[in-house]
């Protein structure tokens, strides 16, 4: 086991406490990585053990309903002598510091050190209870910034690719602003719904809006939210064979529901699997459901995925990324 913070750790420490400058933020290149990958510097003999397992349960549990488990994270690990300037770039640096030189525990969270966006995170521990108490105590908070940071870099790449035309459309229909790359079009369109399409040789991705008068909070109302989803995909987004439509699956597992604040809207998360109805289709969806108030309306945003053969979170993180892009203008 390590006693002291070699060279590697102390100039890690150092830019801890230098890293504050604004003008070096605005130059910083950008970051590196795989989508949803964390990168733990972290002595191999802790990786291998308690902490290690640890680390794994946090950040590799299953991401919220997909057709198959899939982590929220993928982590990569290298110890301290093996860190140097190419691994700066990562997006997402988790330090494991547990040192018997560390007489108080603590956590420290910085952004955009050596690349934008970026989340540094470090546990300083004495021990391993020590900094598996601090795990425990901050991991909501760590899995939030991570997600928010995924989220920005993918945010990014959507504003670098905005297909404009569907953007102009969508603010002149409904008001609204919302950033689809190129490749998606839009499909189905009517005064209050719209359905914008990416379709590849094996993979399809959806967001369905939704816009009706707010009367009061039923709107919220977890029955109220399905039973309006069915009712548009089965008018609007049709199977492949005659009769066919899509609908949400409840046959094993059940929707869950959320509070969340959107965008600094009141909303509820609805995650669940989706089917087609007389057919063998399926896959994720998320949705949020709020009151956009400059226009006293109840706006849905939704994301399906359907990818049979391949992994489906990224294609759920990509989807929901578009969804955060959304802002209601005010001049409409």
């Amino acid at each position: 086991m390590p006693t002291k913070i070699n060279a590697a750790l102390f100039v890690i420490a150092v830019v801890f406490l230098l890293c504050s400058c604004q003008s070096k933020k605005e130059s910083l290149p950008a970051s590196s990585g795989k989508t949803a990958e964390i990168l733990f510097l972290i002595d191999k003999s802790y990786w291998n053990g308690r902490v290690g397992d640890s680390i794994r349960a946090v950040f590799k549990s299953d991401y919220l309903l997909l057709n198959q488990p899939e982590p929220k994270f993928n982590l990569a690990n290298i110890e301290e002598k093996d860190f140097s300037n190419i691994f700066e770039s990562h997006h997402n640096i988790f330090i494991v510091d547990i040192n018997p030189q560390n007489t108080k525990p603590k956590f420290e969270l910085k952004k955009d050190v050596w690349a934008k966006p970026q989340m540094i995170f470090k546990i300083s521990a004495a021990n391993t209870s020590d900094f598996l108490n601090v795990l425990s105590t901050q991991q909501n908070q760590i899995l939030n910034c991570l997600q928010e940071n995924e989220r920005a870099r993918i945010i990014k790449s959507l504003i670098r690719d905005e297909d404009v035309t569907i953007t102009n459309t969508l603010n002149k229909l409904y008001g609204i602003a919302l950033t689809c790359p190129k490749g998606y079009f839009i499909a189905t369109k009517s005064k209050d719904f719209c359905w914008i399409r990416r379709e590849t040789e094996t993979t399809s991705t959806g967001i369905i809006l939704n816009f009706y008068p707010y009367t009061d909070t039923l709107s919220f109302n977890e029955s109220i939210i399905l039973n309006r989803r069915d009712s548009l995909t089965k008018n609007f987004i049709p199977g492949p064979t005659e009769g066919s439509y899509m609908q949400v699956s409840q046959n094993v597992v059940l929707p869950v529901f959320k509070t969340i604040n959107f965008k600094g809207h009141y909303a509820i998360e609805t995650r669940g699997l989706w089917e087609v109805k007389n057919d063998f289709m399926g896959g994720p969806f998320m949705s949020f459901t709020f009151v956009d108030e400059t226009k006293n309306r109840v706006t849905t945003l939704d994301a399906f995925v359907y990818a049979p053969q391949e992994e489906k979170r990224n294609f759920m993180m990509h989807a929901e990324s578009i969804l955060y892009t959304f802002e209601s203008c005010k001049n409409k």
